[in-house]
């Protein structure tokens, strides 16, 4: 088991306050790349309202992490 990796800074994603180490180790390549879409692309703010139709996998994953509960 690695200790440590050595990427690029643009390869690393910011963990979200309310998911566990353990919940972020576990986060698909798919889920970040709905996070960059939601957070980076849609600029999706907190607050905001987001309608989702027809979702899977990854977005699914990033929208049930973000929902208000």
């Amino acid at each position: 088991c690695a200790t440590y990796a050595k990427t690029s800074e643009g390869h690393l994603a910011r963990k979200p306050s309310g998911v566990s180490w353990q919940q972020a180790a576990a986060t698909t390549g798919a889920a970040l790349a709905a996070l960059h879409g939601l957070r980076d692309t849609a600029r999706l703010q907190p607050g905001q309202k987001l309608l989702v139709i027809g979702a899977a996998g990854g977005i699914v994953l990033e929208v049930q992490a973000r929902e208000p509960r």
